[in-house]
């Protein structure tokens, strides 16, 4: 179920969406395990050991790998003021395995400005802060994982020229922070930080 309000009045648009997906019994839901689009961050917190075929979710956090009652519920808050957005995100999971008794709550937050420039708005430039706490299985105290990021962006539009509809370069620079994991988790005190360069075509 999704509900939306959208609203623009002259430079000023606001946008309030909420949504719930809940599920009381299933064999085994894929909500968060389903994903197959990957990471921008694959690999980059793995031991020696690792395999891009059996770590294909690396740069993913999920906090059940198996769910068999599930009741998710997001909020989404949108305004844009001319070339100015802010978009936020409140998300509460409240899940369990079939082999557990009590469900486990995982919280989402994220807030997200970007300013857009030039007539088109083909140029911006944006940050995010991003956290998620969770209860992990077999875990007493609950984890997070936290997210910093700034990027830049160019938007390049269609030409006669060449034989692509659009092209989009982009570059960030990420910090994650992965806190209070147990000390035989490869994550505990987990850190990294760099440079990300990313070119898409559009057909």
């Amino acid at each position: 179920m999704k509900l939306a309000y959208d609203n623009m009045a002259g430079d000023l648009r606001y946008r309030l969406s909420a949504s719930m997906y809940t599920n009381s019994e299933t064999p085994r839901s894929t909500l968060f395990a389903g994903d197959r689009t990957g990471s921008n961050y694959f690999g980059a917190l793995e031991s020696t050991a690792f395999n891009a075929t059996s770590n294909f979710t690396s740069g993913r956090f999920n906090p059940y790998s198996s769910l068999q009652k599930v009741t998710a519920i997001m909020i989404n808050p949108f305004v844009k003021w001319k070339g100015l957005e802010v978009f936020g995100t409140y998300e509460l999971v409240n899940g369990k395995a079939k082999a557990e008794t009590d469900d486990r709550k995982t919280t989402q937050i994220a807030v997200e400005g970007v300013y857009r420039f030039l007539a088109n708005e083909q140029l911006f430039v944006a940050a995010r802060y991003n956290q998620v706490t969770a209860r992990l299985a077999g875990y007493t105290d609950d984890v997070s994982v936290d997210r910093r990021k700034g990027r830049g962006s160019t938007d390049f539009p269609s030409c006669r020229l060449v034989p692509y509809q659009k092209l989009l370069l982009k570059g960030e620079y990420v910090i994650q922070n992965y806190n209070d994991f147990k000390g035989n988790d490869i994550r505990n005190e987990g850190k990294f930080d760099g440079i990300v360069v990313q070119a898409v075509v559009g057909f």
